[in-house]
């Protein structure tokens, strides 16, 4: 939660339980992150700039996956946390690619699928 958003903004009710971590607040272009892998049953959560470029949050998920080898992309999940759209263009921004705070990223191993064509029917 950042510092200046307002609890009921936050969706924070009475009778919410809240938990004050160590640390500083995270700032208004920051998001955390949850990342999986499915070589591994472990995930871990970090904080990222929303202004990453998507090659450079891979390089984050991997280093703090602790996985090795360089052909890794990533992929968004949909509500329940399966694999979905994959972000393709490695030079777009986490917010460039709706990247939301508190998201879970699954970091797939190989390379990026090739792009399909958009087809229309008429």
């Amino acid at each position: 939660m950042h510092e200046e958003l307002q609890l009921v903004v936050c969706g924070v009710k009475h009778g919410s339980m809240l938990v004050l971590e160590p640390g500083p607040a995270p700032r208004s272009s920051e998001v955390t992150l949850n990342f999986a892998c499915n070589d591994l049953e472990a995930s871990v959560e970090v904080m990222v700039d929303i202004g990453v470029k998507v090659k450079e949050c891979i390089t984050i998920a991997v280093n703090r996956l602790g996985v090795h080898g360089d052909e890794w992309h990533l992929r968004k999940t949909n509500w329940c946390g399966e694999a979905a759209k994959i972000l393709d263009d490695l030079d777009m921004t986490l917010a460039q690619s709706e990247v939301r705070d508190g998201e879970l990223l699954l970091l797939h191993k190989g390379k990026l699928p090739p792009k399909v064509g958009s087809f229309f029917c008429i």
